[in-house]
């Protein structure tokens, strides 16, 4: 048998919910827009026009990488901005093409997943490849081995935080901005046409190139191949001064 003092959180959740619905209603009489739809218009519209911006996937991206830098999940951290955006330029997408109009939305989940986070965050699987090509030290080699499945999948925590990255000044200019690169590469391409925003995403843990391919075709996985590989020259002169590093700790 339940007592009263049980059913004491019920009493804040009720005036809550009777504040915010009669506030609402209030809005609607005098505005004619109900509260939501104001939302939208005030403050996530400007903000998807913003984001579909080259200007706005780098701000997001770096601002992502920075946070991870810190040890701070930033894919998570900016999903209250990020999935809204991506989930909206999605259905639009969709429509566009159920109209038999060409999607124009570029930022999606498929584009984080196949440009932007390929291996997880800071294109960590280019690294891995750029350690196994000309890192000497036997400690990154033991967690490239360890981290390399995990990366085909978009898992990159293995790496970041056993090499480890975050707080890793030496590898921050490569790990913060790979993305940022690798986003304005496939920006590119869907400016010239050669990639077509997309409007099938698939789910986090698809392997990198298939992924890439059931989102934007063979064409992405061209885009994306090419990503990483710029990735892992970008990897190497830091993997490089890891060695001299290691040797200067001896």
């Amino acid at each position: 048998m339940y007592s009263f003092t049980s059913r004491l959180p019920l009493i804040p959740s009720f005036l809550v919910t009777l504040v915010f619905s009669i506030g609402g209603e209030l809005f609607h009489i005098a505005s004619g827009q109900y509260i939501n739809q104001f939302i939208y218009a005030v403050v996530q519209a400007p903000m998807e026009n913003v984001m579909q911006s080259n200007l706005g996937i780098i701000i997001l991206v770096i601002v992502s990488q920075l946070l991870w830098f810190v040890g701070i999940h930033g894919g998570q951290a900016i999903s209250a901005i990020r999935n809204p955006i991506f989930v909206a330029a999605l259905a639009a997408n969709i429509s566009a093409v159920s109209n038999g109009v060409t999607p124009d939305q570029p930022l999606t989940f498929g584009f984080w997943r196949s440009f932007v986070a390929v291996g997880g965050a800071g294109y960590v699987l280019s690294l891995i490849i750029a350690i196994f090509i000309a890192s000497k030290r036997e400690d990154h080699k033991a967690i490239a081995k360890l981290g390399v499945l995990p990366a085909i999948l978009g898992i990159s925590e293995p790496v970041v935080f056993g090499l480890p990255l975050v707080m890793n000044v030496i590898f921050i200019i490569p790990f913060v901005l790979n993305s940022a690169i690798a986003s304005l590469i496939a920006m590119f391409a869907m400016n010239i046409g050669f990639l077509t925003p997309n409007a099938v995403d698939v789910p986090f843990g698809i392997p990198v190139l298939f992924n890439a391919f059931v989102s934007y075709g063979w064409q992405g996985v061209v885009v994306q191949a090419i990503c990483i590989v710029i990735s892992v020259f970008m990897w190497l002169p830091f993997v490089l001064i890891s060695n001299r590093e290691d040797t200067q700790e001896i």
